[in-house]
């Protein structure tokens, strides 16, 4: 007689979605008590140097404090996160150390953003606006960048409150404050505050203005080598792409396809190489659409993009 089987010689098929919806829920369980962890750290400096007189000390609370709070909004805690940027500006908000100061524009923008995710974008203006109000007239570049900042993100939020007019002129005083600045950071606010204003200008209606603003991207960052101010130009061009084929003028549109792959085909960066596939993707459907109606083609071309997003995809997660 035969051995008798064993129990795995019918190989039944492993359950992938359940060990995988396993596999990330252990993940999520071990993320979790990290950040619960590192609140509990950030609650001993708190507790321990709270009233220390030393300024070394205080701004090691003001940032204790600045961690908490992004780390409860992470855990999804937001109004125990907008709590505590309230405690920091209630104990540092009359210092006049320029480190205090920072963090203090740090917490309002931080709050505005908190409560933006709890839908309540009102409040969240204005805290963008005690930025504004506190540090608008500053000279130093790290309550500049958050001046910039809180000045992009109202912006945004007017936008979504249907206010596009205001949105637009908030856009219009980033650049102008700010458009002549060379820091890496102030860059990449005037160039978001043009790519958001042209956006919203292609949303009323008024697409010849929105080409001409995107031009200006280009026209001033083109050559930049911020990876945050690349984004907003790759951005731009197939934003303007987009537009230029929807007038009409599909030559073009596809010109500057090409042109955003020429500048942006070897860069690393997840939002970049997100931009080129866009291009890639659009250029494919105007010429399946000139070439067969509205038929969409897709050519082997595109598919070692796809590989290489896959892979940039897969090293940034």
């Amino acid at each position: 007689m035969g051995a008798a089987p064993l129990r795995g010689d019918f190989g039944v098929a492993p359950n992938r979605g359940a060990e995988a919806a396993h596999d990330a829920a252990v993940l999520l369980a071990e993320e979790t008590t990290r950040l619960e962890q590192e609140i509990d750290c950030c609650d001993v400096v708190i507790a321990r140097l709270r009233h220390a007189p030393e300024l070394q000390l205080r701004q090691q609370v003001a940032w204790a404090l600045i961690r908490k709070g992004l780390t409860l909004r992470e855990l999804g805690r937001a109004e125990q996160a907008i709590a505590v940027y309230e405690d920091l500006v209630a104990q540092f908000g009359a210092d006049a150390e320029l480190q205090l100061r920072e963090q203090i524009a740090r917490a309002f923008v931080y709050k505005g953003n908190t409560l933006r995710t709890l839908g309540r974008g009102k409040h969240a203006i204005v805290a963008y606006d005690e930025v504004v109000a506190r540090f608008g007239a500053s000279s130093e570049l790290q309550l500049r960048e958050q001046v910039a900042a809180a000045l992009v993100n109202k912006g945004v939020r007017l936008g979504y409150l249907g206010c596009g007019e205001e949105e637009i002129a908030v856009y219009d005083v980033v650049v102008a404050r700010f458009g002549a600045d060379a820091e890496p950071q102030l860059r990449t606010q005037v160039a978001m505050a043009l790519v958001n204003k042209a956006l919203r200008l292609g949303a009323i209606g008024s697409r010849g203005e929105e080409i001409a603003v995107y031009g200006d991207v280009v026209a001033r960052f083109g050559g930049d080598e911020e990876p945050l101010v690349r984004e907003q130009v790759a951005k731009a061009l197939v934003n303007k792409g987009f537009v230029l084929g929807e007038r009409g003028d599909c030559e073009q549109e596809l010109a500057i396809y090409d042109d955003v792959s020429a500048r942006f085909d070897r860069d690393t960066e997840w939002e970049v190489r997100r931009q080129v596939l866009r291009a890639d993707r659009s250029k494919e459907i105007r010429r399946g659409k000139l070439a067969a109606g509205h038929e969409i083609i897709i050519s082997n071309e595109l598919a070692p993009r796809f590989r290489r997003l896959t892979v940039i995809m897969g090293t940034r997660r």
